[in-house]
């Protein structure tokens, strides 16, 4: 990956400079792409249209921003750029977090359809970033390990001790027994696995998500969820299967499987497949794709408005 010129530009609400940066070269290997539509490469760096000023920190999109200049530190022939003084401490503008952009949108600063659409989707990357940096959702596997473990130790644990119990028979032996103990731990233990594996109801299975967030955000994470709905084009491949995850992360699998589907069975081990499988799994979590084509992901990407 190597960085281009920095281009200065002005906020527009408060009017203090800030950096975007740019690049001249990058590419994907060694990419994941989320279920989402968001994509993570070490060596390509999209450039978002929608940052958070360093100082008053509001949200505004780049295209709404005057440029004054720029700064290119590599320069022509080795040689950097010289720039006014008070250029060379500016910082680089950056996505605004989920919060901010949580926050601009009850606001209602987006001023058209395509911006709102914008910035719904970078609000739903965001929050869906902080379940990727602090926790360990995103593994491919949909039912907890630990758990499942735990579930299988209680189901022998219960066996045994029903066996016992038999053995014995129930009437002699305590209330406070050592069996009695390994059965009620069995017990337990099953239930709890099963009640992880096999949620009571899709609003059961909502609620308890396990994205970290205080209620306030969850709230407003799943009313943009619902908002984002009527701003995505079923027809278009890249707006259909972010679509398609977006009713998968309110729980709605049968509408996400039906639109990643698109009427007709997908290819295997292709991003519409593996939407189809968490959708079919009733897994409302964001998730790693396992394998991904870089024509869906550039699609995906165009889809959101967010980055260029």
């Amino acid at each position: 990956m190597i960085p281009g010129p920095e281009i200065v530009v002005v906020c527009p609400r408060c009017e203090d400079l800030g950096l975007l940066w740019t690049l001249l070269s990058g590419n994907t290997f060694g990419a994941r792409v989320r279920s989402d539509g968001r994509l993570f490469a070490p060596m390509f760096r999209p450039r978002s249209k929608i940052v958070a000023c360093n100082r008053c920190d509001s949200v505004f999109w780049v295209e709404d921003a005057a440029r004054v200049g720029q700064i290119d530190r590599l320069g022509r022939d080795g040689v950097p750029d010289r720039v006014p003084e008070e250029w060379t401490a500016l910082r680089q503008l950056e996505e605004p977090d989920a919060e901010a952009c949580l926050k601009a949108l009850a606001r209602k600063d987006p001023r058209d359809r395509e911006q709102e659409r914008g910035l719904r989707v970078l609000a739903m990357w965001k929050v869906n970033d902080l379940t990727t940096a602090s926790s360990t959702a995103l593994s491919q596997a949909p039912v907890n390990p630990a758990l499942a473990m735990g579930g299988l130790i209680g189901l022998l644990a219960l066996a045994m001790g029903i066996d016992t119990l038999v053995a014995a028979g129930s009437d002699h032996v305590a209330s406070n027994s050592p069996t009695t103990f390994i059965v009620t731990t069995g017990l337990a233990l099953s239930l709890f696995a099963l009640a992880w594996v096999f949620p009571a109801s899709e609003a059961s299975s909502l609620e308890s998500s396990g994205l970290p967030l205080e209620s306030s955000m969850r709230k407003a994470h799943f009313e943009n969820l619902e908002a984002l709905i009527g701003l995505l084009d079923e027809s278009e491949e890249g707006d259909r299967l972010m679509l398609a995850d977006v009713y998968r992360q309110l729980g709605r699998f049968e509408e996400g499987a039906a639109v990643a589907a698109g009427g007709v069975p997908p290819e295997p081990r292709s991003a519409a497949a593996q939407i189809q499988a968490l959708c079919e799994a009733r897994d409302a979590m964001p998730r790693w794709l396992e394998s991904w084509d870089e024509r869906v992901s550039r699609s995906m990407r165009r889809s959101s408005m967010v980055t260029s």
